[in-house]
């Protein structure tokens, strides 16, 4: 499960806007499709544009896998890329529970993101009218509110209008310009990814890489409880080096999600399969991934139980408790059999029972 979920959000091509909210959408025409969505046709129904040499594919793919089972709506992957390129892709990384298809001739991208040039790039639809299109790690999010009817269309409508303002800025280099549009969208979506990449973009090109884990921050106490952000701040300070500010928004995570909840299982994962070796306080990470399972210990039949299990078991192995960690992997097994992860759990089974035998030795 190495870099799970949202590791390619800094590694994402900043998106703009083109699927228009309140308007039809445009059907999907593939040259060839490999799986179909296992979830049927609904009132809602998620697109999802992406390049094969994109950073981190594989890991979105199953990010949105991991999206279709929480809301059981179909998710459709479409691949920008020729279908000989897709073939070897599919078959090096199959299968997949949601739809995945080429679009070879590049029909469905022009119909659905016709000026976009870098993806992901993810439109909801209901009913057959596009409510929302971003960045594909708000998903979750988005889905939430729009299911609880708690989704604005027409602030959507607004945001897409400065977003058209922010396409030019890039576009004219103005990373002034970027910077001031990118906060008037967090004005009106405090978690908009696709405002804050533009601004990690702009502060950047500007030279002014100091501010932008102040500017996270930041975010990130103005949305005190968006797991993803959580994640996305962590990220950036893996993929800058610098540990000692990771540690200490480990710890944050730590004090801000204090009691065992289910939605902490991804992100914890997260943390513990890609934080470098050895700088994270023992203490800390047990007590983060037994958080994680206590948080769904009641519902084994879950693909998180299967996770938190997981991810716990290797904490407890790094800590030398072996017997448990065999034990903890065991009940994860059953639920990764028949799956793409079925020949990863039985190795770090395996292994974790090596461990075991070697200590009795």
């Amino acid at each position: 499960m190495k870099r799970i979920l949202w590791l390619f959000l800094f590694g994402a091509a900043l998106l703009l806007t083109a699927a228009e909210a309140g308007k039809p959408q445009a059907k999907l025409q593939a040259a060839k499709w490999y799986f179909r969505s296992s979830v049927p046709a609904g009132p809602l129904e998620c697109t999802v544009l992406f390049d094969l040499a994109g950073a981190n594919t594989q890991e979105l793919l199953r990010m949105l896998e991991s999206v279709q089972d929480e809301f059981q709506i179909p998710v459709q992957a479409m691949a920008v890329n020729a279908v000989q390129q897709t073939d070897a892709f599919a078959a090096a990384t199959g299968p997949y529970v949601i739809g995945l298809a080429a679009d070879d001739h590049l029909k469905t991208r022009n119909t659905l993101a016709e000026n976009e040039s870098l993806f992901p790039y993810a439109v909801l639809s209901e009913n057959g009218i596009v409510v929302w299109s971003g960045e594909p790690t708000e998903l979750e999010s988005v889905i939430g509110q729009v299911k609880a009817k708690k989704f604005s269309l027409s602030r959507q409508k607004k945001i897409e209008s400065l977003r058209k303002e922010l396409q030019m800025a890039i576009q004219s280099g103005l990373p002034h310009v970027v910077a001031s549009t990118a906060e008037k969208i967090l004005k009106e979506s405090p978690s908009d990814r696709i405002a804050i990449q533009a601004r990690v973009m702009a502060l950047s090109s500007s030279g002014r890489m100091a501010e932008i884990q102040p500017f996270l921050e930041r975010v990130c106490r103005e949305n005190p409880r968006d797991l993803p952000l959580r994640v996305m701040q962590l990220e950036l300070l893996l993929r800058t080096g610098n540990n000692v500010e990771f540690v200490r928004a480990v710890e944050r995570f730590g004090r801000d999600f204090a009691k065992p909840e289910a939605a902490l299982v991804r992100p914890v994962a997260y943390i513990v399969e890609n934080a470098p070796y050895g700088i994270l306080p023992p203490e800390l990470t047990a007590a983060l991934a037994q958080r994680a399972y206590d948080g769904v210990k009641d519902n084994p039949r879950s693909l998180n139980y299967a996770i938190a299990c997981e991810t716990l078991a290797r904490v407890r192995a790094e800590h030398g408790r072996f017997e448990e960690a065999v034990k903890l992997q065991e009940s994860a097994l059953p639920l990764r059999l028949k799956t793409p992860q079925e020949a990863a759990a039985k190795a770090r089974l395996r292994y974790f029972q090596l461990l075991r035998q070697n200590s009795a030795r």
